[in-house]
């Protein structure tokens, strides 16, 4: 009989190590996962034009007036990044005197290499933009600012800027023109980048490891 408690206490033994060494490269994973969920596109952090972002030009296609239903929106630096595909829901008066508030839906954003990583795309962004336009004369001028969101592979991707413009070509910036079918403008004054990691898919990410993980300990110890 004491020979059978002596090999008994010997296999839980085995058993016990087996168990926690697989249980280390179960959380050896699951932190690798969460903190490089991306490490091979879009890595997380924050860029903006003071530490690697490039500034760019924007554009609007009308339909058929500005941030009306349907319009769409797209801006990009001819290589390191591009955002296209937004669609106004529509405009809003914000209150004051020529002030709107626009959602735009179904947007792109691609990343091209950079200081985020190799890149990648971001698919079904949306847009928020509230805008100021005013006409002194034959001059134009526009300032706006946007915040757009999406999900890159379980992080929360925001690109978000700000924009001053006007077509006075003597005194002013220049760097805005607006048609009867479309606006644009070039150089933002602020263009920011943030990436983190999505807090609801990293608790989905740990519900599952540690499901696993405790099937494998009531597997290992039968």
């Amino acid at each position: 009989m004491q020979r059978v408690k002596i090999n008994s206490h010997i296999n839980k033994k085995e058993l016990d190590m087996k168990t926690m060494i697989r249980l280390g490269q179960c959380l050896g994973t699951l932190v690798l996962v969460i903190s490089t969920t991306s490490a091979f596109g879009i890595s997380t952090g924050s860029w903006d034009l003071n530490s690697g972002l490039n500034n760019g030009s924007w554009s609007e296609s009308f339909n058929p007036t500005p941030g009306s239903a349907g319009s769409t929106l797209s801006a990009n630096d001819l290589g390191q990044w591009f955002m296209g595909g937004f669609a106004s829901l529509g405009a809003t008066p914000a209150g004051p005197p020529n002030v709107y508030n626009t959602t735009y839906v179904g947007g792109v954003v691609t990343l091209g290499a950079g200081p985020w990583g190799t890149g990648g795309t971001i698919i079904g962004m949306t847009l928020d933009n509230v805008s100021t336009f005013t006409q002194v004369g034959n001059n134009n001028f526009l300032t706006f600012s946007f915040t757009a969101t999406g999900n890159y592979g379980g992080e929360l991707v925001t690109m978000s800027g700000s924009f001053t413009g006007d077509d006075e070509n003597l005194r002013g910036l220049n760097n805005y023109h607006i048609t009867p079918t479309g606006q644009g403008g070039t150089g933002f004054n602020t263009l920011r980048i943030d990436v983190v990691p999505d807090g609801g898919s990293t608790l989905l990410l740990l519900g599952a490891a540690m499901s696993t993980i405790g099937l494998l300990r009531r597997k290992l110890l039968a």
